[in-house]
């Protein structure tokens, strides 16, 4: 078995700023009362949690990729010094499409059925995080580390887990990958929300669930299709298209 070091570590080091930036802010958002010492502690230790996963999850994938095939070819080209800038060019397109069908169906679930059946205190504390999030961590941290966790790791993992059953690739074990993988990394998001002082109720749970998954799932078709960088991009799109229409 040959491991691909430089990607792991690539993957690794492209998190870093998302996981600090990101875990800093949200642990300040949650103990606005402690003192700075205590704040400072509570990051470190979520950081370093978050890496840990991140550190996992690219050294899952790139292991579980050769079988599963769900790797980026474009990536492993770029680190091979390959010229893949036409590659790259004709997947902005589709990748820009796939941004806007997120969106809009994240916009749907979110604005249009979410905020109708949610307390006010719940939609209150996730503006709040959000909001403490802001932009850039949403990009940094939402468009890559959540990705090489869930799409380079989760969704490697359970189809390798799939073909253990199956033998071959197919369709339903994509599709399978895709829900499943998703739905792990959307239950791994809850506790946070309640902590942060969310209602802990079954409308929460659905919500949560539902606005991640559509997520997954437009991300685990790019991934699938295209690479890890084009979920990459398609994600931060999404971020920026979100925020866009926010301030609009």
């Amino acid at each position: 078995m040959v491991i691909n070091w430089p990607l792991i570590v690539v993957l690794f080091c492209i998190s870093i700023p998302g996981v600090f930036i990101a875990m800093t802010r949200v642990v300040h958002s949650l103990l606005p009362q402690n003192t700075e010492e205590i704040k400072t502690r509570a990051s470190r230790l979520v950081i370093f949690q978050t890496l840990f996963m991140v550190l996992a999850m690219s050294f899952t994938g790139a292991i579980l990729s050769s079988r599963t095939g769900l790797g980026d070819p474009l990536l492993i080209a770029l680190l091979q010094g390959s010229d893949v800038l036409n590659i790259f060019l004709s997947n902005l397109f589709p990748i820009f499409v796939y941004a806007i069908i997120c969106f809009i169906i994240f916009c749907f679930l979110y604005y249009g059925v979410v905020r109708s059946i949610l307390d006010d205190q719940s939609l209150e504390v996730m503006t709040r995080l959000r909001a403490a999030l802001k932009i850039d961590g949403c990009i940094l941290y939402g468009g890559i580390a959540e990705e090489v966790i869930a799409r380079w790791g989760f969704m490697n993992l359970v189809a390798f887990f799939a073909l253990l059953f199956t033998k071959h690739m197919s369709l339903s074990v994509i599709a399978a990958s895709i829900f499943i993988s998703g739905l792990m990394f959307a239950i791994g998001q809850i506790p946070v929300y309640i902590a942060a002082g969310c209602t802990p109720t079954r409308r929460l749970i659905y919500s949560l669930t539902a606005l991640s998954l559509c997520q997954s799932i437009v991300f685990g078709v790019v991934f699938w299709q295209y690479g890890l960088i084009s979920a990459v991009i398609a994600h931060i799109l999404f971020h920026i298209f979100w925020a866009g229409y926010d301030r609009v």
